[in-house]
Order: structure tokens, then C-alpha cells, then sequence
């Protein structure tokens, strides 16, 4: 090998470190906690957007952890309190019973993508930001 491909190669170790840093601020949950940390305000705004319709599905709406993705956030409701939130945010079309009789219809009332739609961004600055301060602390 030329010492100008060497040269090039020098510098290897530190990044190897650092990525070996990041690798473990991953599985120590330090990633997972700015996530859910910053993921609340839609949690909240979901929960503030269905209330007036079912308080059980606002109470059910929370992070639901899942084991074997530590770097995804999942938002929903919980069953079986959230059982209902589907209906609720998609609507149903008017029910008949086989004689006839009109039984009613749910109408849609969104609440989880307006509250994903309206933070999504602020939310995606505010992780972006924080991640790149534990990067930081990271290289020292």
C-alpha cells in the first residue's frame, strides 16, 4: 500500500470508537428516551382531540413499548380500553339490521393523524436536535 492511501485510512480507530459509542447509547435506552420524551406532545394532542367524543379511548392513547424495536416510537390506543378508536377515526358506514332497520353510524372524528400532521415537524426538529447533542457528548 502507498503512503498516500495509508494516510487516508489513519483516522479509522476514532471513528470505530465512535461508532461503537453510538452502538451502545442505543442499546442503553438513552435513544428511546429522547424519542418518547419528544413524541408526548402528540400523545397529548391526541388525547385532547377525542375526549369530547370517548374519554376511554383518550385515557388508552399512550406509547406502546415493543421489545424488539428499541428505535421506533409506537403511539396508539391501548385495547382494550382504546377498542373503539378505529371507528372513531375512520367512521363506519350506516348499519341495517337483515329487516331493514337503520341501527345508526359512526361518524369519523380524526384525532390521530391531526395530532401526528400538526407536530410532526417541530417534533422531527426537536429529536434531531438532541440527537445531535448526545453525538456530541459522544465524541468527547
Amino acid at each position: 500500500m502507498s503512503k498516500k492511501n495509508q494516510s487516508k485510512l489513519n483516522g479509522t480507530d476514532s471513528i470505530n470508537k465512535l461508532s461503537e459509542k453510538v452502538l451502545n447509547a442505543l442499546k442503553d435506552g438513552r435513544v428511546k428516551k429522547i424519542l418518547t420524551e419528544e413524541t408526548n406532545v402528540i400523545v397529548n394532542n391526541a388525547k385532547a382531540n377525542i375526549l369530547s367524543v370517548s374519554s376511554s379511548v383518550s385515557n388508552s392513547i399512550q406509547h406502546i413499548e415493543r421489545g424488539n424495536y428499541p428505535l421506533h416510537v409506537l403511539i396508539a390506543p391501548k385495547y382494550p380500553e382504546g377498542n373503539l378508536a378505529h371507528f372513531f377515526e375512520y367512521g363506519t358506514k350506516p348499519r341495517y339490521t337483515k329487516d331493514g332497520s337503520y341501527r345508526g353510524q359512526i361518524i369519523a372524528t380524526p384525532f390521530m393523524r391531526p395530532a401526528i400532521d400538526s407536530n410532526i415537524k417541530q417534533v422531527e426538529k426537536q429529536i434531531g436536535a438532541r440527537i445531535k447533542t448526545e453525538v456530541q457528548k459522544l465524541k468527547k
